[in-house]
């Protein structure tokens, strides 16, 4: 500590007069901060007072803006409230032109609704007498094809009937003149048989004698003559049958014709019935 003491005291002027130094120092910057201070006031007060100016002067502005705006709105607002009016008037224009021609259209519209329902009523009641009309014709051309029909069946009927008597008639006529016809060939048939067998008897008995003859001559019946004898008396039977069975056969043929001609004139009598009956339907029905 006794050496720091001297140290001490040594330094302590030096650091008095530091700091006397350091507070003149210090006065004089305040005193020069000071001045600037003020200066930078005046400063500031004349920024403010031309910042307030200018403040009025925009604030005038805007007042002035504002009151022309309003003008401007004054303005509009009464030009839109005369095209209002206008657009108003115009409406009600159209509107009534419009009710008018409404109105128009209603009236034409009633009037050719009220023609269109005469004229359905019209065409109802032509229709109406149309199918009266239809109706009673349909009724009368129903009755007169009843009619027609009844007449057209009667005839027919009467015609069916004279062709079945026609037939009946011709049938009858045809199976008798068959049975006679059956009769006539079974009695040929007899007589032919009968014919035949007697010719064969005849025969025989000729061979006989002809054999006893030759026998009683002494001539063999194998002999040459005998034998021409003999089957010449066989020949001339034959020849004899022979012209029987032909006969015969033109009397069987002759009832054929008989019977076809018979047939075909009952064909012919029928075609003939059946023609004049259709040649008198179609002059009562063509």
């Amino acid at each position: 500590m006794a050496s720091i003491a001297p140290l001490l005291t040594a330094a302590l002027p030096v650091a008095t007069s530091v700091m006397n130094n350091t507070q003149k120092r210090n006065e004089t910057s305040a005193s020069t901060q000071q001045s600037q201070a003020e200066l930078e006031y005046r400063r500031q007060q004349v920024a403010a007072q031309a910042e307030i100016q200018r403040q009025q002067a925009e604030y005038q502005r805007q007042q002035d803006e504002y009151q022309r705006q309003q003008a401007a709105a004054v303005a509009e607002y009464q030009r839109q409230q005369d095209e209002l009016a206008r657009q108003d008037a115009a409406a009600r224009a159209a509107a009534e032109a419009a009710a008018r021609e409404r109105q128009y259209q209603i009236d034409a519209e009633t009037r050719q609704q009220e023609a269109v329902r005469r004229q359905q009523e019209q065409e109802r009641a032509w229709a109406h007498e149309a199918e009266v009309r239809r109706l009673e014709q349909e009724a009368a051309a129903a009755l007169a094809a009843q009619q027609r029909q009844q007449a057209m069946d009667a005839l027919t009927q009467q015609q069916r009937q004279e062709g079945d008597q026609l037939s009946s008639r011709l049938g009858g006529e045809l199976q008798a003149e068959e049975e006679a016809s059956r009769t006539r060939l079974a009695q040929y048939s007899a007589t032919a048989a009968a014919d035949e067998q007697a010719r064969r008897d005849a025969l025989r008995r000729a061979m006989a004698r002809t054999r006893a003859t030759l026998g009683a001559n002494g001539v063999s019946s194998r002999d040459g003559s005998g034998e021409a004898i003999l089957l010449g008396q066989v020949k001339e039977t034959d020849q004899q049958s022979s012209a029987a069975q032909q006969a015969e056969a033109l009397r069987r043929q002759a009832e054929q014709e008989t019977l076809d001609t018979r047939r075909r004139r009952n064909l012919l009598e029928q075609s003939q019935l059946a023609e004049r009956q259709r040649l008198e339907f179609l002059s009562r029905f063509s």
